[in-house]
This record gives C-alpha cells, structure tokens and sequence, in this order.
C-alpha cells in the first residue's frame, strides 16, 4: 500500500515552511503544491517525520489515505477537489481492465514462446519424429506445472484471448496424447 497526501479542510493543500524546507533539503528541488505527485515518497516522508499538523501550512489539515499498487499501477485513482478540501476517488473497473490487461499480456508472452519452442523442436535435425512428438507431448500437457517447457498454463482459462487458438490447441493437445510412442 502507498500513502497520498490529501488535505481535509477548505483552502488548499500546502505545507508550513517548515515542512518546505525540509522536503527542499531532502529532495534537492524547489517545493511546488501545484506539481509535487501526493505520492512522492519524499514527501510522504517529510509529513511523517513533522507530523501532519506541523507539516501543514496555515489553510490545510494533511491527511493521508492508502491505495494498492494495482491502483497506482493502473493510474485509477484522482484527487476529487471542493473549495480546496480534497478527498480520493478511486476507479475501480480501470484497475479491473488494467489487470485483464496484465493477464492478456502474458498469455500473448507464453504463447509467442510456445511458438518458438515448437518452431525449435520442428526446424531440429538431431531429433527422430518420435523424440519431436515426445518433445512437443511435455510441452503441450497443460497440468503439468513442473515442466518448464509447458509454458502456456491452463489454455483454457485464456480462451478468450484468442478464441480459435484455444479450441485448436485442445484438438491437438488430445491428437498428440492419443499417438502410441
């Protein structure tokens, strides 16, 4: 979880001199309410370290709420301001996409991988058909975790990525199990 730094009452965010300067002393960098991200662990640290009623400058009351990291990962989360008093707003169906994303994203990884390797295993002129089939059986066994090889996972849980991908995949999983070797 990672800290934002938020102000609780009307007039705006800021920070007492005190706290300016010791956030410039920290970071090397002028201090700007207006530019400064409220997540900055600088300035997160500065806070903690005054506290956050000596921190705060003479029109704000600094508080502080957690957000996850798939919520900062996802950039789902804004600061909802009234008259200076802030609160956080956190959009939690962009969280969701930006994790589908991730899911996607590696299937799409493994499967250019599985590719490879196939493309591997057939292009080998050192192996019989039958060392080609056994090679190409481990990698296809989708229960079978152990097997660094077997690098597509559940192809069924990734269907939907690419529908006709999965259906023949499952086909040829079942063909290459069915042969004798």
């Amino acid at each position: 979880m990672s800290k934002v730094a938020l102000n609780g009452c009307y007039g705006g965010f800021g920070l007492s001199d005190e706290a300016k300067e010791l956030y410039e002393k920290k970071s090397g960098k002028e201090f700007d309410s207006w530019e400064i991200k409220r997540t900055c662990p600088l300035l997160i640290e500065t806070i903690e370290e005054l506290g956050t009623k000596k921190a705060s400058d003479w029109c704000s009351n600094i508080y502080f709420e957690e957000i996850s990291q798939d919520t900062i990962d996802a950039n789902a989360w804004e600061i909802d301001e009234y008259d200076g008093s802030e609160t956080l707003k956190i959009n939690y169906e962009a969280i969701e996409l930006h994790k589908e994303k991730i899911k996607k994203d590696e299937f799409e990884n493994n499967l250019s991988e599985f590719l490879k390797f196939t493309l591997n295993v057939i292009n080998d002129n050192d192996s019989t058909d039958e060392e080609k089939i056994r090679a190409m059986k481990e990698a296809m066994n989708v229960n079978n975790t152990n097997n660094s090889i077997s690098i597509l996972g559940d192809v069924a849980n990734n269907i939907k990525y690419v529908p006709k991908f999965g259906t023949e995949y499952k086909k040829t999983v079942d063909n290459f199990n069915n042969l004798a070797i």
